[in-house]
C-alpha cells in the first residue's frame, strides 16, 4: 500500500473516527456509517497497530474486516 488511497466502510455496525491515533471512547469523533467512503492520507502505526490518518486530526481503523480499498 502506498500510504493513501480511497478505502471503503464495509463493516454493518460502520466505524469510529477519533482524534488521536491511539483510540479511545472519550476521543470519538464521529461515526463514518457503512458503505461510506474516505481517503487516507497517511499510515500511521502506534505500538504496533495500524491506524489510517483519514483528515485534520482524525484516524480510522485499518483492520480488513472493517474497511477495505475501493478501486
Amino acid at each position: 500500500m502506498s500510504g493513501s488511497g480511497h478505502f471503503k466502510v464495509i463493516s454493518d455496525s460502520g466505524i469510529y473516527a477519533h482524534s488521536s491515533s491511539k483510540f479511545t471512547n472519550a476521543n470519538k469523533t464521529r461515526k463514518l456509517p457503512s458503505n461510506e467512503t474516505f481517503v487516507v492520507k497517511k499510515v500511521v502505526k502506534v505500538n504496533g497497530v495500524t491506524r489510517f490518518y483519514i483528515n485534520s486530526n482524525e484516524y480510522v481503523t485499518s483492520n480488513r474486516n472493517l474497511v477495505e480499498f475501493n478501486k
